[in-house]
């Protein structure tokens, strides 16, 4: 007995939710497939027609969607018995490729029943790019897919391979040659003469054995082309380069010198702009063999730094004093010192110094 209650429950409570004879506004249609429509269509629109079938009359107070790409319209006066009506839904296909389908709840004011689901579905394919927008990046009338070509992390002593994809967008053909490149990159341009509206690339070649570096390192290049409107084209090549400790055996990753620093982080408090902040990091090496700093670079010009020696023999100390110019700086400030050493464990430390600089005053003239 009490299971036929239950389900006499349901369904009551199911008739009062979708039959549409108990609602006071009565849709030609609750739900709308939109089908498959393109991304490049920007907007889809659908008008949800309505009778007031109530004898009040009945207010619209809001219509709401659970996303932003999707946009409602809807008569703000009160809607008499027997008029008709329509809430307009507006769909934004732009950025939302695939499917979808969403809810519109439309509230009403003064109402015993619950609020009116309506639902919208469909599928947008996504936008079919041009070469523009391949290339996104206009140089003159020559176009770059991107203008950076970033070489991970590479080893030391081996040489690398990426490429550079250019776009000749101009109505003739483009010659491209490179100019003064440095000795660890050669570069093959293919073609060496680019036809009106065709594709090419750039293979660098970047030999990090006659880099002789270490760390993020940052080059730049120059394209040589006959372009009318700009002949030169500069892009960026950039590496983080690793010593490789693969050759290590045992024995020498089991003696290996160690760096380790009282503190790594260093806070300044608030100065005026213009000061010169100084920090000295003190660290030690716990480990046997010799300590070696390959290199140590800042994050910022406006941050320099020294070191007490380039090799620390087992436990003795060692520090690398830091100058931070706060010249032409306001706010808070985060600089970071790159330590690289002969450590295989670990290679690279990163040093903070950080603080807030107040703004200078102005010396005004009464």
């Amino acid at each position: 007995m009490k299971k036929l209650f239950f389900l006499f429950g349901l369904m009551l409570l199911f008739n009062k939710l979708f039959a549409q004879e108990k609602l006071p506004l009565l849709f030609d249609d609750i739900k709308h497939d939109f089908g498959v429509v393109k991304e490049e269509t920007e907007k889809i629109s659908h008008s949800f027609s309505f009778k007031n079938i109530s004898k009040d009359a009945i207010t619209i107070s809001n219509v709401t969607t659970s996303c932003g790409c999707t946009a409602t319209e809807w008569q703000k006066t009160p809607i008499k018995p027997g008029e008709k009506g329509n809430i307009l839904v507006t769909y934004t296909t732009t950025k939302h490729v695939g499917k979808f389908s969403q809810p519109v709840i439309v509230h009403l004011i003064n109402d015993s029943v619950h609020n009116i689901m309506l639902y919208i579905s469909g599928e947008v394919l996504p936008h079919e790019k041009s070469k523009l927008d391949i290339y996104p990046i206009p140089v003159g009338n020559l176009r770059f897919k991107t203008t950076h070509v970033a070489f991970d992390k590479i080893y030391n002593d081996i040489v690398s391979f990426d490429t550079l994809f250019i776009y000749n967008n101009w109505d003739k053909p483009m010659s491209v040659v490179l100019k003064d490149l440095p000795d660890f990159i050669t570069c093959e341009v293919v073609p060496k003469v680019l036809k009106p509206k065709k594709e090419g690339l750039v293979i660098i070649r970047y030999d990090a054995t006659k880099r002789n570096d270490l760390g993020l390192i940052f080059d730049r290049l120059t394209l040589l082309t006959n372009d009318s409107i700009e002949n030169a084209k500069t892009f960026h090549v950039s590496a983080e380069i690793m010593e490789n400790f693969s050759h290590l055996n045992l024995n020498d990753l089991k003696n290996a010198p160690e760096m380790v620093f009282e503190f790594e982080t260093s806070d300044f408090d608030s100065i005026t702009e213009g000061e010169v902040v100084r920090k000295v990091y003190k660290f030690k090496n716990a480990g046997i063999n010799d300590l070696i700093i390959r290199k140590i670079s800042t994050s910022c010009g406006c941050t320099a730094s020294n070191i007490s020696s380039k090799v620390i023999r087992s436990n003795q100390e060692g520090s690398i004093t830091v100058d931070f110019n706060s010249a032409h700086k306001k706010g808070y400030q985060r600089q970071t010192i790159t330590v690289i050493t002969n450590n295989p464990h670990k290679p690279t430390i990163k040093l903070v110094l950080q603080g807030y600089v107040k703004p200078k005053k102005l010396i005004t003239n009464d």
